[in-house]
């Protein structure tokens, strides 16, 4: 497997790493966000079961700051389980 870019149409993009792990990044009106601000993510593995978010598959209303913390753990992990997520308030 490869790593894989994917673009969604001026929306967003996903992100496919070589650990199988796949991260989109949505922006747009009908998604959990602020565009130009804020973005909508979500993650899934190669059998398609998706992380969870506490009560959702989606997290919404993250920083760019964010966006590139999860990028990083997904990019890390070596499954969905392993994914090591970033504390909300964490520094950057």
């Amino acid at each position: 497997m490869f790593d894989t870019f994917k673009s969604d149409y001026n929306n967003g993009f996903h992100i496919t790493f070589n650990n199988g792990l796949t991260i989109s990044v949505q922006f747009g009106k009908a998604n959990y966000c602020t565009p130009k601000t804020s973005a909508e993510i979500a993650i899934w593995d190669t059998e398609n079961q998706d992380y969870n978010f506490g009560n959702d598959q989606v997290k919404g209303w993250i920083s760019p700051e964010e966006v590139a913390k999860w990028i990083f753990a997904v990019s890390t992990a070596t499954n969905l389980t392993t994914i090591k997520a970033p504390l909300e308030n964490e520094n950057a």
